[in-house]
């Protein structure tokens, strides 16, 4: 009887273990490469004189000042897996008002894609996730985006 519960309890245990890495939350500049090139749009979503609109608004070059600063406020935030990450798809729904995209350009030529909405729901490589103050990420972002060239090499 005694072997039963030493044998649950170390069972019980490494299911706990399992469960808390799974769920430990990831820093998002562990999706990005420091030598990667990167490329980001912001969409807009809403509602306009009774009209559904999206304004996109692309970021297709990326100053290396800009780069460093968008790693180190990635490094600033944290993603997590949830129940729903095992088995999602990537496909996200009730997205909020903004989203962003980032594309990744890896040094293998492959492509990796992080989308963020502003309602806390990210997309990386076809899996979801979930993000805190993803509306403060956003932000942040747009402001590091919309900095002059000029302005970050002072």
């Amino acid at each position: 009887m005694k072997k039963k519960t030493v044998c649950f309890a170390v069972f019980f245990a490494i299911l706990l273990a399992g469960f808390l890495i799974y769920f430990m939350p990831m820093p998002l500049s562990d999706c990005l490469g420091e030598s990667s090139q990167i490329t980001i749009t912001l969409n807009e979503i809403g509602i306009r004189d009774g009209e559904p609109f999206i304004d996109p608004i692309s970021y297709p070059e990326i100053t290396e000042e800009q780069k460093d600063s968008i790693f180190a406020l990635c490094n600033q935030y944290l993603y997590r897996r949830t129940c729903r990450t095992i088995f999602s798809d990537g496909s996200m729904s009730g997205l909020g008002d903004r989203l962003i995209y980032i594309f990744i350009n890896g040094n293998d030529s492959t492509v990796n894609l992080i989308t963020i909405s502003s309602t806390g729901k990210i997309g990386i490589d076809n899996k979801t996730y979930k993000m805190d103050h993803a509306e403060q990420f956003i932000e942040q972002m747009t402001e590091i985006l919309a900095k002059p060239s000029d302005q970050q090499e002072k």
